[in-house]
Formats: structure tokens, sequence, C-alpha cells
């Protein structure tokens, strides 16, 4: 889904105001720099701007834009390898142009991404019953939790369905644990299922596959299951239900989230802690408007220490 940028065009010639208080840097850089590549009929490998050219232009039509100049270059390399730019380069040195291919591209991965099926609609409505139980299992592990499932400000497969943050204070340096669950009403296609949970992965210290299933099949589940779960270092929670209970889920009968007293949380695998890369953690809470410890320590919801 594109991100709207509340662009308000003044006279030609000078600057644009755009609103960019809700985009990360590689965005910034991504909507300036495409748009001055439009401006200036960069179309072609034959007509192409310097990195630095480009900044020059971007930093005079939007002097609000707040990227430094070796940032926005960074993210200009960055960019030519994402398949939702319309930025490219024919070369080392040889500057950037707007590719209209690439450009064609991003919309056809966006039609792919907002394009939904009845039965994928109903699906999704019915991991919504189960959000506010797994939100309570995280927060019953001290985490500051939100549900982060709408939108995809970080990219397909990027926003997890349930968020917790947890951070640490070590003699003045900051330690974040961010943990994700990936939400599906029941086991069915899982092994496509839970790559989500993998993908989140990158910046997630933990992540965990989670779906609805009948409390008494449990010990029937697949071996296959813990296979995958130990190979790709991710967790699994099993939302336990009685038959009836998981028989409304699957049939629709069940319109409301599904009460705490009929419900069991069963941590089938442990979703093992790994470190990733802070620039990626970073990304990922800037897609959440957390930009400060501070804003850690109010996001979402959480149970006093």
């Amino acid at each position: 889904m594109r991100t709207s940028y509340n662009e308000v065009p003044l006279n030609e010639g000078e600057p644009v105001g755009v609103d960019f208080s809700d985009m990360n840097q590689l965005q910034k850089v991504k909507f300036s720099a495409e748009d001055v590549l439009r401006k200036e009929n960069a179309f072609s490998p034959a007509k192409t701007l310097s990195g630095r050219a480009v900044f020059a232009k971007a930093l005079e039509r939007y002097p609000d834009l707040g990227v430094p100049e070796n940032t926005f270059l960074v993210s200009l390399s960055t960019l030519v390898k994402d398949p939702t730019s319309g930025i490219n380069c024919p070369g080392r040195k040889k500057g950037y142009y707007f590719s209209r291919a690439a450009e064609k591209l991003e919309k056809e991965i966006e039609a792919f991404e907002e394009t939904e099926t009845p039965a994928e609609q109903r699906r999704k409505e019915e991991e919504k019953l189960l959000y506010p139980i797994l939100l309570n299992w995280l927060l019953g592990q001290r985490y500051r939790a939100a549900i982060t499932a709408t939108g995809r400000s970080h990219g397909w497969w990027g926003n997890p369905d349930i968020t917790g943050i947890n951070s640490y204070d070590a003699f003045g340096n900051l330690s974040l644990d961010i943990i994700t669950i990936e939400v599906k009403p029941s086991m069915d296609g899982w092994r496509q299922w839970i790559f989500e949970a993998v993908s989140h992965r990158r910046f997630a210290n933990r992540s965990y596959f989670s779906f609805a299933h009948p409390a008494e099949l449990i010990p029937k589940l697949p071996p296959q299951l813990r296979y995958y779960a130990e190979l790709y270092r991710i967790g699994v929670l099993v939302v336990a239900v009685d038959n009836r209970l998981f028989s409304d889920l699957e049939t629709g009968r069940q319109s409301q989230p599904l009460p705490d007293e009929d419900v069991d949380i069963i941590e089938l695998y442990s979703a093992p802690y790994s470190p990733v890369q802070p620039n990626y953690q970073k990304q990922f809470l800037e897609s959440l408007k957390i930009k400060s410890s501070i804003e850690i320590a109010r996001w979402g919801e959480g149970i006093d220490q």
C-alpha cells in the first residue's frame, strides 16, 4: 500500500511543503529522489543525475527533508536494489535515473499486495478474534505490547500481527528485546504461513508463529512443525480451545474475540533469542512511530512491574 505524504504544491520553482514526520530516512530519500528525477526528466541511462546533484535538488525542493548528505547518498545505493523503488543506476559513478520499468513493477507489487480473495478476507477476520488473547499473553510476559497488524509500513510480510518490546538500560546503553507474533486461525497451510514469522526475524529478537487448534488434538500435531521451528529459530504458540469453539471459529459462527477463560495459550516451542542488526530494529521502531527511549516506555500497553 502506497504511503500518503500529504504533498502541498506551491508556486512553480518554489519549495514543496511535505509532512515528513511519519517517514523514516530511507522513505524520505525514496520520496524526494524519485520526485527530483521525474522533475528533471531523468528517465534513462542516457540522462542521469549524480548522487550529489540529486541531494542538492532534493534539499532545494524540500528544505525540511532532514537527511544528511552522506546518509542520502548511501540510501540512494540501497534503493537501487529495492524492487519497490523506481530509482536505478546504470553503473558505478554513472549517476541515477528514474526507471519506468521499475515504476511498473512497483505498481504490480502494490496491486498484488492489495488484492485479497474472499477467503483471505475471512481468514483475516478470524485472525483478529485471536489478537486480544495473544496480546494479553505478551503482557503477561512483561512486554509492552500492541496489535500491529494494520498497514504495510514495513513492506510485504513486514507487519507482525502483535509486537512486544522490552528495553533495558545497562550502564547507559539501551538494549532492546523485540518479540513478534504472527497469528493464523488454524494450522491449515502452516508450511506457507510460518514464513511470515520467519521474515520478522530480521528485526525481531524473538518471533512466534501462532494458531488456534483443538486442545485434544495437540498431541497429534505433526513433528515437522518442530523441525521448522528449530531450523528457522522461531517459537510456536498454540491457542488451545475446545472442539465447539474451534468449529465456531472455522465456520465463522464466532464473531467475538475468544474469551480468556475458554482458552489456553500453550508455548509449544520457545522462541530463542537472536541478536539482530540495530539498523533493522531502528527502521521497525520508526514504522511504529517510536523515535526515542522515552517513547518506548510509553508505547502500547504494559503491566506495572
